[in-house]
Parts: structure tokens; C-alpha cells; sequence
């Protein structure tokens, strides 16, 4: 049997490498994992069926998950219709949506955010947008918590022995850091959301960490829905520009306050 662990709250728990318990029996995890996938797949569509029951036929055949630009632009005109009879109805499906794929990490909530910006608009789209971020990634982490210790030390062993060295050190200043890497646009935060659990961060460290530092992508793929009509390519959601100064604040905060410390120490 695998032993108990407990969730770290508040405090650091020792975060030395351990071999996982029965490390050749992942695949049970794995299964676990995707039977829970499936069945919140199964909820989450017998949901939004509910809430989107009163719409008509024709904007029926038309609903389709946004996989691309085109996708969303048409979902928006539907929605957009529906919202305005059901505002309510449309907000929680929208948030049943997006927690589910959060919370499963996967790919497709930067179309949800677009959704929201053209739907709610900004004053209400981006504030749900970044409190289903932070909820779903804090699911997920408990999923970790629970299942991932063998999943993840099977697939991804050697990012997480990374990862493991920078929370040690940067234990006493993790917050911060753990928002800046929130920040950087190239960062895998599916893989902070596993991995946070496995290296013992607290749960309210981890929730501070993605709330503060993911306002940049949720805000900015918010506010790209206000023009959703006008987009042609995904990579107008956020542009090169945008992404480049995003990257500057993530690495002047990640390894700013270390260089100026060595230079104090130089002088």
C-alpha cells in the first residue's frame, strides 16, 4: 500500500527526493486519473446541456468547442445571443467549462478567456477568468497530490529533480518567485500545478502564486475578446511585443534580486 501523506498547508515539509512507493505500478495511477477525466467530462457536458437547454435549435447545431479563432468567433455570436435572455445560465456554463479543463490540464482555456472578454466583458469576464485559473489549478494540484507521485516520477523525473532544486533555493522567498515564473509566457503551468504538490508547497502559496501571477495571461487574453470579431490568428491574442516585456518582468524578478546581490558583495 502507498503510505500516507499529508498536504503541506502552511509550512515546508522536507522536500528530499524519495524513490515513489511501488514506482512500476504508475499505470494504476494513470488509469485512476483518466477514469476521474472521464467522469468529470461527463458532468461537465450533462451540465452545460442543462444550462443551455433553452436555446433554440438552429444556435443548437452551431455550438461547437473553440479550437481555433474561427471557432471561438462563432461560439461568441451564439453565446452572445443566448447571454442576453440567460445571463446566469451562460455564466455558469462558461465557468463549468473552463474549471473542467483546468483542473485537468488541458489544452484550450486561452479560447474560454477570449469567450469571456467578448460574453462578460472585462469588469466581470476577467476577475471569473482568474478565480476559475486559480481554483482549477488548485484541483489539480490535489489531483497530483493524490494520484501523481508515480505518474509523475515515471514521465517527468527530471524536470521535477529541477524544479526541486530552485524550491530549495528560494524556500524563504518562494511566493515571489513562484509568481514570476507565473509570469514568464513560456512556462509550462500545467506542470507547476503537478509538480507544486510533489515538492510539498504549501496550498496557500501555490493559490498566491497563480492568482497574482497569471493576472498578465488572463487579463490580456480577457481583453483580446473585446475585439474577438476583428482577431484573425491566435497569435494576436498576445503579440510579440507584449510577450517580450512579460519575459523581461518575469526574469528581472526571478534572478534580479540575486544579481544585485552579488554585486553589492563585488562593491
Amino acid at each position: 500500500k502507498k503510505k500516507k501523506k499529508k498536504v503541506a498547508m502552511s509550512g515546508y515539509a522536507s522536500s528530499s527526493s524519495k524513490p515513489a512507493v511501488h514506482a512500476d505500478l504508475w499505470y494504476l495511477d494513470l488509469a485512476k486519473f483518466v477514469g476521474l477525466g472521464v467522469l468529470g467530462l461527463c458532468a461537465t457536458a450533462s451540465f452545460v446541456i442543462a444550462m443551455l437547454w433553452p436555446m433554440s435549435d438552429e444556435d443548437w447545431s452551431k455550438l461547437r468547442f473553440p479550437l481555433s479563432i474561427e471557432d471561438a468567433k462563432s461560439l461568441g455570436l451564439v453565446l452572445g445571443r443566448f447571454k442576453e435572455d440567460f445571463f446566469l445560465r451562460t455564466i455558469a456554463a462558461h465557468a463549468s467549462i473552463y474549471l473542467y479543463l483546468q483542473s485537468f490540464a488541458i489544452p484550450g482555456t486561452v479560447f474560454v478567456n477570449l469567450l469571456a472578454g467578448a460574453l462578460f466583458g472585462m469588469t466581470v469576464g476577467f476577475p471569473l477568468c482568474l478565480l476559475y485559473n486559480t481554483v482549477g489549478s488548485v484541483v489539480l494540484y490535489m489531483l497530483s497530490w493524490m494520484l501523481g507521485d508515480r505518474i509523475v516520477a515515471r514521465f517527468f523525473n527530471e524536470r521535477l529533480q529541477q524544479l526541486r532544486k530552485f524550491v530549495q533555493q528560494y524556500k524563504d522567498s518562494l511566493v515571489t518567485k513562484m509568481i514570476f515564473m507565473r509570469v514568464m509566457p513560456f512556462t509550462p503551468n500545467w506542470f507547476l500545478n503537478v509538480a507544486c504538490a510533489q515538492l510539498n508547497v504549501p496550498v496557500r502559496d501555490f493559490s498566491i502564486g497563480v492568482g497574482i501571477g497569471l493576472i498578465p495571461y488572463n487579463f490580456l487574453s480577457c481583453k483580446a475578446g473585446l475585439v474577438l470579431s476583428e482577431l484573425t490568428s491566435r497569435d494576436q491574442i498576445i503579440d510579440s511585443r507584449t510577450t517580450l516585456w512579460l519575459l523581461l518582468i518575469a526574469l528581472t524578478g526571478l534572478f534580479g534580486p540575486a544579481l544585485a546581490k552579488r554585486f553589492v558583495k563585488m562593491d
